[in-house]
C-alpha cells in the first residue's frame, strides 16, 4: 500500500471506529473470545453473495479484497452466492481442511430471505461457530439483520458472548435501501462494500495489534 493509500485507510478506520463501536449499553466484544491470539496467516472470509461480492464492479472491489487492503494482510474468500447458514454447515462438513488463524462468517442473510425460523438459523450459527473453533480458528461473525431487526441482533450477541465470538454488528446498517450504496435491492456496490469492509476491519484490528501478517 502506497503512504497515501495507508493514510486514507487509516483515517477511514478512525471514523468507523468511533461512530460503529459505540453502540449500545455493553463494550462491544467485552467477553472472552476463544482461541486468541490470532495466529500469523490469512483470514478467510465464508459465507454468502456479499463473500463472493455480487454488486462489485470487479474482484478489487469486494468485501474481502477492501478488508485485505485495510488490514495489510492477506484475505481469501470462500463465498457463495445463495448459502443459508443449513448450506455453510454442511459445506463446512464437507470440507474438514478448511480452516485459517481468523475466520469470519457472513451467514443469515439468505436465512431471513427464505423466512428460516430463528431459532434454527441460531442452531445452525452455533454449530458453524463451535465446528471452526474446534479446528483451532478464531472466529468472528458479521452480523446481516435485513430491514427489521427484532430479536434477532439480541440472540446473535447472545449466541456470540456464550461462545467466544467476535461480533461485527448489523454491518448492512445505512447500505441497505441507500440508492448510492446499492447494485440491487439486496447486494452492495462498490461504495457499499467499502463501507461494509472498513466496518470489519474496525472491530478486528485490535484483535490483529499482536499478529503478524
Amino acid at each position: 500500500m502506497n503512504r497515501r493509500g495507508a493514510i486514507a485507510a487509516a483515517a477511514l478506520r478512525v471514523v468507523v471506529s468511533a461512530v460503529w463501536l459505540a453502540r449500545g449499553p455493553e463494550r462491544l466484544n467485552a467477553w472472552p473470545i476463544r482461541n486468541l491470539p490470532v495466529d500469523a496467516g490469512p483470514i478467510l472470509c465464508f459465507g454468502d453473495s456479499l463473500v463472493e461480492g455480487v454488486g462489485a464492479s470487479a474482484a478489487g472491489e469486494t468485501y474481502p479484497a477492501q478488508l485485505g487492503v485495510l488490514l495489510g494482510r492477506q484475505v481469501v474468500a470462500h463465498g457463495v452466492g445463495g448459502m443459508t447458514t443449513q448450506d455453510g454447515r454442511r459445506r463446512l462438513d464437507e470440507r474438514p481442511a478448511l480452516r485459517a488463524p481468523l475466520v469470519v462468517v457472513t451467514l443469515g442473510g439468505n436465512d431471513i430471505l427464505r423466512r428460516t425460523a430463528l431459532d434454527e438459523t441460531l442452531a445452525n450459527l452455533e454449530a458453524i461457530f463451535t465446528e471452526l473453533q474446534d479446528r483451532g480458528c478464531v472466529v468472528a461473525y458479521c452480523e446481516v439483520l435485513g430491514v427489521v431487526a427484532g430479536k434477532r441482533a439480541k440472540r446473535h450477541r447472545e449466541l456470540c458472548r456464550r461462545l467466544g465470538v467476535i461480533l461485527i454488528p448489523d454491518v448492512l446498517d445505512d447500505i441497505l435501501g441507500q440508492d448510492d450504496m446499492i447494485s440491487d435491492s439486496i447486494h452492495p456496490n462498490d461504495q457499499g462494500y467499502r463501507l461494509m469492509a472498513g466496518r470489519v476491519a474496525a472491530v478486528l484490528e485490535p484483535f490483529l495489534n499482536d499478529s503478524a501478517p
